[in-house]
């Protein structure tokens, strides 16, 4: 099973600066930090890609998540993640609160998946600081 987090911002100025860099590389670590549960490969088989959009509403307090939304054709499922963007903005790290929000979302899924995010908990600290500490991973330090 492989593990993606994308980006989609669907309210304007609600948006985190996380790069594609940031994004292959949560790939990477997301895919290596997990197997998939049994109720998992029952439910979707075993060559499904486990999609996470990462997205931020204004209105909102804690996470929203939204999905499953299964695409059969291309093996993929997908849930969407929004974030609450008015509290993150106001926390004195925001992309480190961003983050926290991000993996505090897709272990709530994974959980409901009965997948197990011992791995991903451990690491969780280690991978923010790591993310937040280069600037590769945001946007406006790409070229």
């Amino acid at each position: 099973m492989k593990i993606y987090v994308t980006q989609i911002y669907i309210e304007v100025g609600a948006t985190f600066p996380f790069g594609h860099l940031f994004q292959q590389r949560i790939h990477r670590e997301l895919t290596q930090a997990t197997v998939p549960s049994q109720l998992f490969l029952d439910k979707y088989g075993d060559n499904y890609t486990l999609i996470f959009r990462m997205s931020a509403k204004f209105s909102i307090a804690e996470n929203e998540i939204r999905g499953p939304t299964n695409y059969k054709k291309s093996k993929q499922v997908e849930y969407s993640i929004f974030l609450p963007y008015d509290r993150i903005a106001s926390e004195k790290e925001p992309n480190k609160s961003a983050l926290l929000h991000l993996f505090q979302g897709i272990r709530s899924v994974l959980e409901k998946l009965e997948i197990d995010t011992a791995e991903i908990e451990r690491r969780e600290t280690n991978w923010i600081a790591e993310f937040c500490s280069e600037p590769t991973m945001f946007q406006d330090s790409e070229p």
